[in-house]
């Protein structure tokens, strides 16, 4: 079964967007070069949610995503993974800037 017939770009991340339909699942797994490590690609938004929300000790940051962040901010949160010392006092100076009274009487003025 032919699941990308085309190498355009665009043409590629739309058949992705519908990949989990198409082959009804919930998780499908792709190999984007040959011989790489594959990717997942999780199309259950409540699972994603969990995932972000409830589980992040069971998941880490990936290496790629520390070798990107670490170049322009590389004692930031983003660039650092959970289990570095830095990581708690990177993550609480953010702590209160999503709070809903900081962005309704800060940001939205």
């Amino acid at each position: 079964m032919e699941l990308f017939p085309s190498a355009n770009a665009e043409s590629f991340r739309a058949k992705l967007g519908t990949l989990g339909e198409k082959l009804n699942s919930p998780l499908v797994q792709i190999f984007i070069r040959p011989y790489g490590r594959p990717a997942l690609i999780l199309y259950d938004y409540w699972e994603a949610y969990d995932i972000n929300n409830r589980r992040t000790d069971e998941f880490d940051k990936t290496e790629r995503n520390k070798q990107i962040f670490s170049r322009v901010v590389p004692k930031n949160h983003a660039a650092l993974k959970a289990s570095d010392p830095d990581y708690p006092a990177s993550k609480d100076l953010i702590k209160g800037v999503m709070v809903p009274s900081f962005i309704k009487e800060v940001c939205s003025p």
